[in-house]
């Protein structure tokens, strides 16, 4: 009889102990909660100032506010200014000169012996006006008017008036000959416009695939707090009903130290998740450069989005070809090749000697007077013209040599830097096309991790109202689903940014956004 009373006595201690449980355990619903929320919710930390945030409202404002955009921006504006320079080598000249002279010398003793003055006093009056310009066949052209006038006292101060107009044309032949040759400048200020605007085009993509990467790091960063804080509040449940068996006496007292360093290490990981947000917001800031005051920097950024998930087919093959269709780095580099063979080009004509064609023409007149030479100018009764050549050859020519070897060398070295490039391409689409595939993977693992965990935490919620658990092992599978929520949100998370990081690779970013850059005419 001692014996059944006993155990019957341990079996109502029991009972009781469990119901006091089944009383103090809430229902676990947070989980679920968690998993379905369309929208990131999070309380800014100490500041009442907030900006919420969309991850196009985002881009927008990195498109607008960034200062390594706005920097960039200027170049091919600089460029621009290039092109107009090398044009101008072929815009007309005009110059212009006037002078008078007076020179007073002494008569020879024949020009005294016949009654002449003992000195000359010579007077000239010069006007000279010039127009030139060249052409980009080559061509030099050249109006030159010129009107002398000369008065002396030997001739009681008579003038003559010298007036003639010509036009020259030297036209090269074999150096400097035709027009791709003359246009050299004009074509490579014209490419280096062109790399400019792939390497603008290139820091956008840049910024904008920073935007996304941060944007999404700093909506997990959230999430991961509101589970940290989540345990932390369970661990705190559980260390309170410790003290409650303690005081009722079914707990050993060194029990509690349990949940005591429980509650401490949750502590420690939301003072950590609080430190990540700061730090993934201050990086998100900088990249908007939404004040340049620091003071406005306590401004707390809520992202208002959730990353996605959608499985998407992607060809290793189709992703190279489009990566070097559409990346600027590879258009650059290319540029930089054609600048070099047109460089090449015109060392090779250097090498020619200079043979040109030059011919002149025009008329003359000498009168007593400016008018009447102007009009005697004007009958073309004094024609003038010549034709000629002018060669000149370099004896060696080692300048305009030594110049053509070095330009082929450096297109042998395009080159390969080209194929290297290619390589790079080649290896950064593969990686990333294979992270892609990876992180994939991680969804669907974590998904399925997730489930499970959600469903042993339903199965031991249940075992605990029927009084065949407890809430230690509640809380642990509470614990593992907090962390199976958090791995599944960072995998999503690292899918988006990596997602990103293939567009980028891809050079696709722009497209993938709907944006288009506007390229200023040449």
């Amino acid at each position: 009889m001692k014996k059944i009373y006993l155990i019957t006595k341990i079996f109502q201690k029991f009972l009781s102990i469990s119901l006091l449980f089944i009383l103090l355990s809430p229902k676990i619903t947070w989980a679920q909660e968690m998993n379905t929320d369309k929208k990131t919710k999070f309380t800014p930390l100490g500041t009442e100032k907030k900006l919420s945030l969309s991850i196009k409202d985002a881009i927008v404002k990195a498109l607008e506010n960034n200062l390594d955009i706005a920097i960039e921006r200027f170049n091919p504006k600089i460029q621009e200014t290039d092109i107009t320079k090398e044009k101008s080598a072929f815009d007309p000249v005009f110059s212009m000169s006037i002078d008078k002279a007076e020179e007073i010398t002494p008569s020879t003793a024949r020009t005294i012996r016949f009654g002449g003055p003992p000195t000359v006093d010579a007077e000239t009056n010069t006007f000279k006006g010039n127009i030139t310009q060249k052409f980009v066949t080559g061509t030099e052209a050249s109006l030159e008017v010129n009107n002398f006038r000369n008065a002396d006292t030997f001739n009681n101060f008579a003038s003559e008036y010298e007036t003639d107009i010509s036009l020259k044309l030297a036209q090269p032949l074999l150096r400097n000959f035709w027009v791709d040759v003359n246009k050299t400048d004009i074509y490579i200020a014209q490419n280096n416009k062109a790399i400019s605007d792939d390497t603008f085009r290139e820091q956008v993509i840049k910024i904008i695939s920073d935007v996304q990467k941060t944007y999404w790091e700093l909506v997990f960063r959230i999430e991961d707090l509101q589970a940290k804080q989540k345990s932390l509040g369970l661990a705190k449940e559980f260390l309170e009903r410790g003290k409650i068996q303690v005081e009722a006496g079914t707990l050993a007292p060194l029990e509690i130290v349990q949940g005591e360093a429980r509650v401490a290490a949750r502590e420690e990981d939301v003072i950590v998740a609080e430190d990540a947000i700061r730090d993934a917001e201050d990086r998100l800031k900088r990249i908007l450069n939404l004040s340049s005051k620091f003071d406005e920097w306590d401004i707390s950024v809520v992202p208002v989005d959730k990353p996605s998930f959608e499985t998407i087919d992607i060809s290793l093959s189709e992703s190279v070809k489009e990566a070097l269709q559409n990346r600027p780095d590879y258009a650059r580099i290319k540029k930089n090749l054609e600048n070099t063979k047109i460089q090449m080009r015109f060392a090779k004509n250097q090498l020619l000697p200079k043979l040109d064609f030059v011919a002149m023409g025009g008329y003359n007149a000498l009168e007593g007077n400016l008018g009447n030479s102007i009009d005697e100018l004007s009958s073309t009764n004094n024609p003038f013209w010549s034709l000629g050549v002018e060669i000149e050859i370099p004896i060696g020519n080692r300048q305009a040599r030594s110049q053509y070897t070095r330009r082929r060398l450096e297109i042998q070295q395009a080159k390969m830097d080209i194929n290297n490039l290619e390589l790079q391409i080649f290896e950064e689409v593969r990686n990333a096309v294979r992270q892609i595939q990876t992180d994939t993977k991680r969804v669907h693992a974590t998904k399925v991790a997730r489930i499970l965990a959600q469903k042993q935490l339903e199965v031991e919620e249940k075992k605990l109202e029927v009084g065949m658990s407890t809430s230690f092992f509640v809380l642990d599978f509470q614990e593992k689903l907090s962390v199976a929520l958090s791995n599944e949100a960072q995998a999503i998370t690292d899918y988006n940014k990596s997602l990103a990081e293939l567009y980028r690779i891809l050079g696709t970013t722009l497209e993938k956004n709907n944006i288009v850059l506007e390229k200023s005419k040449i």
